[in-house]
């Protein structure tokens, strides 16, 4: 064999044996033990989480490792120091831990009382005792919310061990601490000094087994809800705030939120995002308000008790392109007649070109003055009434329903034009006032 097929067959081997190794890494640790909760407790984040109201939630056998990791992810419902688990070996020594904030790579065990009940995701790595027991007890205690815990027979790398934090971090809701947030050995959200607060979002990804497709984060504070209907594989779109107060801010016609928020989406093209916000949280409660995602405006699509609602959001870009796989946009909130004045004429532009899925009428038509708008097959439906100065001489609008009525009055003499708006196109219908 010559040396030139010797250095090729060298570098195909090496690059099999590559492939195979990042195949491997993008898969998540199997545990020796894992344990989820069932449905019908409580939830965390839209997935099940069980409560024994102080009493003993779950007791089983494990088996015995001289090296280990738990992982458990809780969520107190008191703010006092109280035992979660423990491990009992042969010779009757227990290990365990109370309840504690986000620990990530310390073994250090820290026993710390929960002034504000927030939820964790704890981790510790440890040697065990000798045993004479080829298993160990496991107990778990019924003083906070446990949704999931996994046991290791070894003590897992950093890499490794974040792998897995991640993915329970995207499920449950829960902010990691000053950390890149990894899923299938690649970043999916860099630490961010700014916008590090409630980071929750939704997700695919088989290799993982992760499917979020609605998410709400568990931290204190938390007012959006980002959900999907489908998701490519390994495709995410998380989101951060940056702690900013949920207050207006502006003395002109336009008033922005003072708090900001990052979306990073990886491998998002083509899909469109729902965006719900708990507007009865805010200083100046309102259902007046647009979204600004760059400098893109949304208007609301549902408004219901203070709940305000923004469907088709998008933050993907070309299909397969490169700034498509990991891109970060920022969004917040805004009032006041211009903004959403801008968001109409926006949207107006974009449905032009959709075609219209709806039927509209106007009647009757010539009129006295006196004129009837109806249009089915429509949930949101806004009507502008021009002139033929182009002059706006009456506007409607309705949510929900699907069949919307308006009713109106013109002065006579005069030609108009109503310009019919909808989630799915706009249409203008002309309309004669003798």
């Amino acid at each position: 064999m010559k040396n030139g097929q010797r250095a090729l067959l060298y570098i195909l081997a090496t690059a099999i044996a590559i492939t195979a190794l990042n195949r491997t890494e993008a898969q998540i640790a199997r545990p020796l033990y894992h344990w989820r909760a069932a449905a019908g407790d409580t939830q965390m984040n839209h997935n099940p989480a069980a409560y024994a109201g102080g009493g003993t939630l779950l007791q089983d056998s494990i088996p015995y490792a001289a090296e280990y990791t738990v992982i458990v992810v809780y969520k107190p419902v008191h703010d006092t120091e109280s035992m979660l688990w423990n491990i009992g070996y042969g010779d009757g020594k227990v290990r365990g831990f109370t309840t504690e904030h986000i620990q990530t790579d310390s073994i250090t065990i820290r026993y710390t009382s929960q002034t504000t009940p927030e939820p964790a995701i704890s981790t510790l790595r440890q040697s065990a005792p000798d045993s004479v027991s080829p298993y160990a007890a496991l107990t778990v205690g019924g003083a906070a919310k446990v949704a999931e815990l996994l046991y290791y027979g070894r003590r897992l790398g950093a890499a490794e061990l974040r792998r897995v934090q991640s993915v329970l971090a995207v499920r449950y809701g829960i902010t990691l601490g000053p950390v890149d947030w990894r899923i299938g050995g690649e970043v999916v959200w860099n630490h961010d000094s700014t916008y590090r607060h409630r980071v929750t979002g939704v997700s695919t990804d088989t290799a993982s087994g992760l499917c979020q497709p609605v998410s709400l984060s568990e931290m204190c504070g938390a007012v959006l809800t980002v959900a999907t209907d489908t998701l490519a594989d390994g495709a995410f779109l998380l989101v951060g705030d940056d702690g900013g107060p949920l207050v207006f801010e502006g003395d002109g016609d336009a008033q922005f939120l003072a708090c900001r928020w990052k979306a990073r989406a990886t491998r998002v093209s083509d899909e469109t995002f729902t965006l719900t916000f708990d507007t009865r949280r805010f200083a100046q409660p309102t259902d007046t308000v647009v979204l600004i995602v760059d400098s893109t405006i949304y208007l609301p699509t549902q408004t219901e008790g203070g709940m305000v609602t923004f469907s088709g959001v998008a933050f993907g870009g070309s299909a397969g392109s490169e700034s498509d796989t990991a891109t970060d946009h920022y969004m917040t909130l805004g009032r006041g007649g211009s903004l959403l004045a801008s968001a109409r004429l926006q949207r107006r532009r974009t449905r032009a070109a959709i075609g219209t899925a709806f039927k509209a009428d106007i009647y009757p038509n010539p009129t006295n003055g006196r004129y009837t708008i109806e249009v089915s097959g429509a949930d949101q439906v806004e009507v502008t009434v021009y002139n033929t100065q182009g002059h706006v001489a009456a506007t409607h609008s309705q949510t929900g329903g699907g069949r919307c009525r308006f009713e109106g009055e013109l002065p006579t003499g005069n030609v108009y034009y109503a310009t019919i708006v909808t989630e799915s196109g706009s249409q203008t219908l002309k309309l004669v006032v003798n």
